[in-house]
């Protein structure tokens, strides 16, 4: 059996001399991205420069109850998706330079939505009020919907 490696995560301290060259904003259809280029040297002592795009803020947890807790995680986009990352600090042997070394390790997961799911047709849905402490505002259409009078039900079935 394959290992599986969908939504796992593993950071490695950097091999070789890498350093940012530049930091700005990418402006994607209208949306600004922050970036990063980086200057690296391949194996062979080849130059090269990668961009990479600002996902989002991860935060360390300075204040952990319990070692399932992830030592760094946050919310990020990746691939046009929100995601949880959670990851642990982790000491690996390095095999090139026999120096124990830290690491990075864990896992992405979905953000829950399911909430949202039960919005109704004007946009609304308690669940999100609630939780942004939030009152239902009525639309200006629903303001002035006028309610039928009494003298204007015709109960007649014509047939």
């Amino acid at each position: 059996m394959e290992y599986d490696n969908t939504n796992r995560v593993g950071l490695f301290q950097p091999r070789g001399d890498k350093k940012i060259i530049f930091d700005g904003k990418l402006n994607v259809d209208g949306t600004d991205v922050n970036a990063l280029v980086v200057r690296s040297t391949s194996k062979d002592g080849t130059p090269y420069r990668n961009l990479y795009i600002n996902a989002g803020p991860i935060y360390a947890n300075e204040d952990k109850a319990k070692d399932t807790i992830p030592d760094i995680g946050g919310t990020v986009q990746l691939l046009g998706m929100a995601k949880r990352i959670g990851l642990y600090w982790k000491d690996y042997m390095d095999r090139v330079t026999n120096e124990t070394k830290q690491m990075l390790t864990g896992s992405l997961r979905e953000v829950n939505t399911d909430y949202l799911n039960g919005a109704n047709d004007s946009g609304r849905n308690e669940y999100r009020d609630a939780k942004n402490g939030t009152t239902p505002q009525i639309t200006q259409a629903e303001a002035t919907q006028t309610q039928p009078k009494e003298e204007d039900l015709n109960d007649e079935i014509p047939f």
